[in-house]
């Protein structure tokens, strides 16, 4: 489906999948894919923070400006938009795209001629390929579900033959329901790929070839355990894999070094993954009101087996 967007076909690609599943690696797969066996020209942008059409747009543009700094048809692009761009240098050079409103209302009003246009500049490059990631801050808005829709029907009915266009969203399954909620057509313009979690057969396969690249062994049982829990997900297998090799002395992995790995990441997950939100709800106000409620009780039964409830919790917050 890719392949067919070099005949000016346009594509729109939903990749879905829980926390961890891989979207972002699979994206960024089809994006190296593109701008090397198609010569497309790749923007990859991550939206979770924003929420609102006109910022998505200067996201794109800004990230395209700066990924086409080197190649022949640069000038004649950015003359276009260099009243609206400011040159950033450090370590290099980046481009602040800069629009005004009017500018921006205008390319978001006519954003499927506008890259029909743009597209058309690439004087040595096949096509365009948008990566929209973690759309899930623009999940709830019903002005983005609708404008994508009649921008991916206008790129389709007005400019067929002329569009060689890929876009690809990802974001959470319930994100994507929820976009369809606000726009039952929204989903209907899009190939779905739903990922799901790999199985016993592969996560073995992936830890084989991952140790035998850097020349390390790894014994049956210590596989087994890597692959138990691992639970099907792909970042829980890399922190595995990165925690087992750091606490693996010689080439040879035991069941020893799996059980030290797979702990060393019990604690990397945690901390990536689960403090930060205990501290933004065990750590606020209400929270510790309770646990002073309940220490206090405790201590005035210091002579008894003390333990509380659930009922006793919702009592304490409602207090």
């Amino acid at each position: 489906m890719l392949r067919e967007t070099k005949h000016n076909k346009p594509k729109h690609f939903f990749i879905t999948g829980n926390r961890g599943m891989g979207k972002s690696s699979l994206a960024s797969y089809f994006k190296d894919y593109t701008e090397k066996k198609l010569k497309y020209v790749g923007v990859h942008i991550y939206n979770d923070g924003v929420h609102d059409i006109e910022s998505l747009i200067r996201q794109i543009i800004e990230e395209l400006l700066n990924n086409i700094q080197k190649e022949s048809f640069f000038d004649h692009v950015f003359n276009a938009f260099k009243s609206h761009v400011e040159s950033v240098n450090l370590f290099g050079t980046s481009l602040k795209f800069k629009p005004s409103e009017n500018l921006l209302e205008h390319i978001k009003d006519n954003f499927a001629s506008f890259l029909v246009d743009l597209v058309s500049e690439f004087d040595n490059k096949n096509g365009l390929i948008i990566i929209i990631d973690d759309i899930n801050g623009l999940s709830d808005n019903v002005e983005f579900v609708n404008w994508y829709k009649s921008f991916a029907d206008t790129l389709f009915t007005n400019y067929r033959g002329k569009s060689p266009i890929a876009m690809i969203l990802a974001g959470y399954p319930e994100k994507l329901e929820l976009m369809h909620k606000n726009n039952p057509s929204f989903t209907r313009i899009f190939s779905h790929i739903n990922l799901k979690g790999l199985n016993n057969e592969e996560i073995t396969d992936f830890f084989n070839k991952s140790f035998d690249k850097i020349d390390m062994n790894i014994t049956k049982e210590a596989i087994d355990i890597l692959v138990k829990y691992s639970s099907g997900l792909p970042n829980m297998m890399q922190e595995i894999g990165n925690g087992t090799f750091y606490m693996t002395n010689t080439n040879l992995v035991t069941y020893e070094d799996a059980i030290g790995g797979i702990l060393y990441a019990g604690d990397e997950i945690s901390k990536k993954y689960l403090q930060p939100l205990l501290d933004s709800s065990i750590r606020s106000p209400e929270y510790l009101g309770i646990f002073e409620k309940i220490s206090n009780d405790a201590l005035s039964n210091l002579d008894e087996d003390y333990y509380f409830r659930k009922e006793y919790l919702l009592y304490l917050q409602s207090c």
